[in-house]
This record gives C-alpha cells, sequence and structure tokens, in this order.
C-alpha cells in the first residue's frame, strides 16, 4: 500500500488545500521512506518516525511504502516483484533527497517468538542461576543475521542499480 504522507507546515494554497500532484516540486523535500513500522503511519493509531521529521521552515514529502509487521524477507519480496524500483526509474514523477529505511526488527521478534521454544535464537531455560546469555543460541543469531545482511544487500544493490538510485543516501 503506497501512503503519501505529508509534512506541511502551514502555508497559503489556493482554497486553504495542499496540492496533490506529487511531481510539483511544491516540497523543499522528498523522501522514499521503505520498511516496517519505525517508518509505517498508515494506522489511525500507529505512530512512527516520520512525524517528528522536521525542518526549519521547509516542506517535506514522505513518499511511503514502509508496512507495519514487514520483515526483510517481505521487503525484498516487495522488491523482486519489480513495481517498487519504478519509483527510482528515469521517468518517475518525482526526485528524492534521501531513502529513509528501517528493518530487521520485525526478524528478530519473529525468530524469538515464532518457532516452538528452544528452536528459534532463544533457549528454553528455567532455574535460578540461568543468564541471558544461557538462554540464547548464538549459532542461530548468526544465521538470522546473515540472512538479514543479505536481503538487504540485494535491496541496496537493487537500489543502486537505477538511475536516481545511484547516489541516493539511505538512512
Amino acid at each position: 500500500m503506497l501512503i503519501a504522507t505529508t509534512m506541511i507546515p502551514e502555508r497559503e494554497y489556493p482554497n486553504g488545500l495542499p496540492p496533490t500532484y506529487l511531481g510539483d516540486n511544491l516540497y523543499d523535500y522528498q523522501f522514499l521512506v521503505e520498511g516496517d513500522s519505525w517508518m509505517d503511519s498508515s494506522g489511525p493509531l500507529q505512530s512512527s518516525l516520520l512525524p517528528h521529521l522536521a525542518f526549519d521552515n521547509k516542506t517535506s514529502l514522505a513518499l511511503n511504502t514502509a508496512q507495519s509487521g514487514a520483515t526483510m524477507r517481505v521487503i525484498q519480496n516487495t522488491l523482486l516483484s519489480g513495481k517498487w524500483l519504478g519509483w527510482l526509474a528515469d521517468g518517475a514523477p518525482l526526485r528524492f533527497e534521501a531513502m529513509l529505511f528501517s528493518a530487521g526488527g520485525n526478524d528478530f521478534i519473529n525468530a524469538a517468538s515464532d518457532p516452538p521454544p528452544g528452536e528459534g535464537i532463544l533457549k528454553l531455560c528455567t532455574g535460578a542461576e540461568v543468564t541471558v546469555q544461557d538462554c540464547i543460541r548464538q549459532d542461530a543469531i548468526d544465521l538470522l543475521v546473515k540472512s538479514v545482511d543479505q536481503c538487504f544487500a540485494q535491496f541496496h544493490n537493487a537500489v543502486r542499480s537505477t538511475k536516481k538510485g545511484e547516489k541516493l543516501p539511505i538512512f
């Protein structure tokens, strides 16, 4: 789901309405946003980082493609569908100052909660003398980190392979 999140200080618009055409360059900064709940602001009660990005006397537009709960695998699959990279195609109507990206947290949450106890990144631990380190399966964490890194590398390389993305800062 694509959401244009406008973060506009009060200013005069015809009929009091902000522009809806994304390519009109009425914004000082335009960001492409991808990732998980840290960036997603689609729900009425959803909180994200986007509303907190403010620039003195500047306007900004965040083209938000993030989705709450997304894992790196979900983001990678979105990328592989081919549609997402259209935002960075030569003929796309927007120029972006940067990409805002957040991912990886849901991968760890899922790895800790989805598998049966003792089969994910956490061991099943009991007893009074148990430490945090005793409850962690380091081999599973290493494998998870490697998987997340591989997905991000593929995402990064795909962005860099586009004309508009080859030098686009990714935060």
